[in-house]
């Protein structure tokens, strides 16, 4: 009910995240099912030390269905086949992140994530943060993936005090059906004073990365859609 909310513009607060953790560190994260978030599944700011492990994230794409039409509310979808039969999926819901990071020393392991925007994702730290001013130390490995706007970096807009992400490692990933799998996002659009703002995406290694039926691509890099 939270996306029908939105969509007819009566939810002040707009859709919260289901988990969100800040400025923290040694963290540990396992046996848990999390599912049908509002927003972005889990959000850890600005943490060190971070181990996710064995665990599930679902998003009910069909429920969601199912009350878009009871509501008579428009939902952009798409053709896509699937073992040989057409089926009607859902372009939508965005913004069900299923892990968003900032910080340092994060392990993300054998993870089942079933969502429609991005999956592990590192996202940029500056000067000021608590625990490092670059993303940094990230490896997601053993994770399978159902649908998704992929394992995606950033994105990363130039900042005065200079966003980074520098060192991250997607291994032994198996995509089922996503609109993207690897996908490495710049923003040059948010530039407003140039020269005084800055950007570093560096040291990403995709390894072992099996995608199945993409969508629209299995490789995107470039500015963020």
């Amino acid at each position: 009910m939270w996306w029908i909310r939105e969509i007819l513009q009566k939810n002040k607060s707009h859709r919260p995240q289901l988990i969100n953790i800040s400025t923290s560190r040694n963290i540990e994260w396992s046996g848990i099912f999390v599912t049908n978030s509002p927003s972005f599944n889990i959000w850890c700011g600005d943490v060190e030390n971070v181990y996710m492990h064995d665990f599930e994230i679902y998003t009910d794409l069909w429920g969601i269905l199912d009350i878009f039409k009871l509501f008579g509310s428009r939902l952009d979808t798409e053709m896509v086949q699937f073992a040989g039969i057409d089926i009607e999926l859902p372009t939508f819901p965005l913004n069900t992140d299923a892990i968003d990071f900032t910080g340092r020393n994060a392990t993300f392991r054998n993870i089942k994530i079933t969502n429609f925007d991005d999956v592990v994702v590192p996202k940029p730290a500056r000067k000021g943060n608590k625990y490092g001013n670059c993303t940094s130390d990230v490896l997601v490995e053993d994770c399978e993936v159902y649908f998704s706007t992929g394992m995606a970096i950033g994105s990363v807009p130039p900042n005065p005090n200079h966003n980074c992400i520098n060192g991250v490692t997607y291994r032994n990933i198996e995509f089922h059906y996503p609109f993207k799998a690897i996908y490495i996002k710049t923003n040059p659009i948010h530039i407003k004073n140039k020269g005084n703002e800055s950007g570093e995406i560096a040291n990403i290694k995709y390894e072992n990365i099996k995608i199945n039926y993409p969508i629209w691509w299995g490789v995107y890099i470039g500015p963020q859609q």
